[in-house]
């Protein structure tokens, strides 16, 4: 069989950019409720009490805050657009190897993605299990076996 050049295929990447964007959004929350009751108590207190360091020390707290927040955005948005760009990719990979006529796919699981198409020789495939291998070359295992019945005829 020909060497077909499959788009490559990374659905790790994006998941760890979500995960680091939550852990980024659980500083981000208690680090700014805790700013900001804090300026809300350095305000209320007395000319003599409102000492520069207690004020740097607050500013500071809600600069670390505002920080991990846009950074949680950021790595949001890479997040997405890696997935959507991984399945872009799985979708042109299937078409390219089974050139189906029509093709449903359906989401990543995080072990596998599912699909629904229709083959040339018309040949209807709901719901299946699509595996990627190392290469980015989709495999569903029911298009395997269907193909194998096909070549005992």
């Amino acid at each position: 069989m020909e060497m077909l050049g499959y788009e490559p295929i990374d659905f790790l990447r994006p998941l760890v950019f979500f995960g680091v964007a939550v852990t980024l959004l659980l500083i981000c929350f208690p680090t700014l409720i805790h700013g900001l009751i804090r300026r809300g108590d350095f305000q209320r207190k007395p000319d003599g009490l409102q000492t520069y360091a207690l004020k740097s020390s607050i500013r500071t707290e809600l600069i670390v805050a505002g920080a991990s927040g846009a950074l949680a955005i950021v790595c949001t948005i890479v997040a997405a657009t890696g997935y959507f760009a991984s399945m872009k990719h799985l979708e042109a990979n299937i078409a390219l190897k089974y050139e189906p006529i029509s093709l449903d796919l359906g989401y990543w699981n995080g072990s596998w993605a599912t699909t629904s198409l229709v083959l040339p020789d018309g040949a209807s495939f709901s719901d299946v299990v699509v595996e990627v291998r190392e290469t980015g070359e989709p495999f569903i295992e029911e298009i395997w076996y269907h193909e194998r019945k096909q070549g005992n005829q």
